[in-house]
């Protein structure tokens, strides 16, 4: 029999630690129902959605035993979520909310790419792009990288 998944594991944890909390079933059901169904998971950090245990039904919860125990339960030892990206320059707003260090190393398509998660943005979504860069340079032709980032787009050529 196989590990129960990462979501269904969360749900139970959060149910009983509500439960320990002293909250009463229906209230129970409306938060269960809001927790994130999916996140990011690289390295030791999971790093949720910008809309995960906001609003004011969580904000009496949320403490850093409800932080750690999360961690506890995704096999992690740091957590974070997602902020809106701002501004012409598409800024990171990450809130780290178990850990000190923002300092992330993500492996993607042989290549490992290390940021500060609160400063850099990385969008997961445009791996198919990154990975057509490294298939349509032909050998020996020069490539010209006019981005200021963490080569997102020109590592894979050169990989």
């Amino acid at each position: 029999m196989s590990a129960p998944k990462p979501h269904l594991r969360l749900r139970k944890m959060i149910e009983s630690y509500l439960i320990s909390e002293g909250k009463d079933s229906e209230n129970i059901s409306l938060l269960i129902d809001n927790i994130p169904k999916r996140w990011e998971k690289f390295s030791d950090i999971v790093l949720l959605p910008n809309s995960s245990f906001r609003g004011d039904d969580w904000g009496e919860i949320i403490s850093e035993k409800f932080w750690i125990s999360i961690c506890n339960v995704l096999e992690v030892k740091r957590l974070a979520r997602l902020g809106e990206i701002v501004g012409d320059k598409r800024e990171s707003t990450v809130e780290i909310l178990v850990g000190d260090n923002d300092w992330v190393i993500r492996k993607e398509s042989g290549i490992n790419y290390g940021y500060p998660l609160t400063k850099c943005m990385f969008s997961s979504g445009n791996i198919n792009e990154r990975r057509r860069m490294g298939e349509i340079v032909s050998k020996n032709e020069i490539i010209v990288d006019l981005f200021s980032g963490i080569g997102y787009y020109t590592l894979p050529i050169l990989v």
